[in-house]
């Protein structure tokens, strides 16, 4: 979005919060909304926050819509069941016990060469 559709998106915010019998936000809060979506241009924010109002676990609550309501839905993240599990960032410790555990596989693969080779010569 540019400077110039501010006051369509502020307009836009008071309506939702009108929708949604909520108290409408003051002018610092639109600005700091604004900046948080101005990445889209005003018509995917538009559809975005109609997705929201009616999506049917999200748009059932009656609090004042955020901006990470509109990211998610222009994201595709609000259509998720199940939220994903955040990565584990690796540890020395993590680091560590994979290691370990290479080694160990390792070694239970080469027993097992060793047992099979046995049993080989032995027939």
């Amino acid at each position: 979005m540019s400077e110039d559709d501010f006051d369509e998106f502020a307009e836009l915010l008071d309506d939702v919060a009108d929708l949604r019998q909520v108290q409408r936000s003051n002018p610092k809060a639109k600005a700091l909304f604004f900046r948080a979506v101005a990445r889209y241009p005003l018509a995917v924010v538009r559809k975005a926050i109609e997705a929201h109002l009616i999506d049917p676990v999200e748009g059932k609550f009656k609090v004042a819509l955020q901006p990470a309501h509109v990211v998610a839905q222009i994201e595709g993240a609000a259509a998720a069941v199940t939220p994903q599990r955040p990565a584990v960032a690796p540890t020395p410790a993590l680091s560590e016990l994979a290691r370990r555990k290479a080694e160990l596989q390792a070694e239970l693969s080469a027993k097992k060469e060793r047992t099979n080779q046995r049993k080989g010569r032995g027939r």
